[in-house]
């Protein structure tokens, strides 16, 4: 197994101080998106995230652009417990949390949204249960919990809210669906999506589990290709006919040819360990010890 350094690009401790990481993010304009908060909600019910705070906490909001200049954003006062960040259109910011419930037909959670870099909000709606990331357009893949919990939104009438049985969803930016998964669609029924990214020709890359583990590429409504992945793993990245499975601090390299079975191509070993670690397209960047580090696939080859 090849160890392999990445570059630290920016040093975040003057910005981030005491905060902790709730999430990060790269956007659809190529800038780094760092969401923090003063409280670790990290571990408040096991492996289930709060959907909401007792108290009302601020977000700050940290953007590195590619000259590495970094800014600030504050949202103030929100007591819902985002995980993701991803901006819209210019000067407007999606947050959004993992969870939502359903209390009854009339009352549930808005878990998505979209503030002005001011801090005000400016809409809410609703994504649906066990969110995993997002992407711009907004692109959401839901694991188990948001697939199979979906049925008890259903089951108790509330039909106005969006269903994530397809567990792969694209959203346009004010909350409609434009589109889902389809179910039989012949690459198995979504039952958790593990990874999701989208690389630079707009194509949208999900690793997920069915009866077996599948990488899926779709755009613009269609599904392009497919592949049976013979491993689990979590988080992907994608670069020209290569695929990087990421596992904690391991990135497993694959090549993925159209209408032939994946071959493995080699193993490294990141260094330092990611602590946070998000991907677009080719791009790996990850968080550790208040620093940010970045490398691409092509580092790999």
């Amino acid at each position: 197994m090849a160890r392999h350094k990445a570059t630290m690009i920016v040093d975040l401790n003057e910005y981030i101080g005491k905060h902790q990481l709730q999430g990060l993010g790269i956007g659809h304009d190529n800038k780094i998106y760092i969401l923090s908060t003063e409280e670790d909600f990290s571990r408040r019910e096991g492996n289930f995230a709060l959907v909401k705070s007792r108290e009302a906490h601020d977000y700050t909001v940290t953007i590195i652009n590619e000259k590495l200049e970094i800014s600030q954003v504050v949202i103030p006062n929100q007591r819902f417990i985002y995980t993701r960040v991803q901006p819209l259109h210019d000067n407007e910011l999606l947050l959004v949390s993992a969870r939502a419930k359903f209390r009854s037909r009339h009352d549930f959670d808005r878990n998505a949204k979209v503030f002005s870099y001011d801090g005000y909000l400016l809409r809410e709606f609703t994504l649906g249960e066990g969110i995993t990331t997002s992407n711009y357009h907004i692109w959401i893949g839901h694991f188990d919990q948001g697939v199979y919990w979906n049925y008890e939104w259903q089951d108790a009438g509330a039909t106005d809210v969006p269903s994530d049985v397809n567990g792969l969803f694209e959203w346009d930016h004010d909350g409609n669906n434009l589109w889902g998964y389809p179910v039989q669609s012949g690459t198995s029924n979504i039952w958790d999506v593990y990874g999701l990214t989208v690389d630079d020709d707009d194509v949208v890359w999900a690793y997920y589990y069915s009866y077996t583990n599948r990488l899926v590429a779709v755009k613009d409504g269609t599904i392009l290709k497919h592949w049976r992945v013979p491993f689990a793993s979590s988080q992907i990245a994608v670069w020209k006919e290569h695929t990087a499975f990421l596992t904690g601090s391991t990135i497993d390299l694959w090549l993925c040819e159209p209408d032939r079975p994946m071959r493995k191509v080699s193993k490294h070993k990141l260094r330092p360990t990611p602590h946070f670690l998000s991907t677009r397209g080719h791009r790996i960047i990850y968080y550790t010890d208040d620093k940010i580090y970045e490398l691409s696939i092509s580092d790999l080859l």
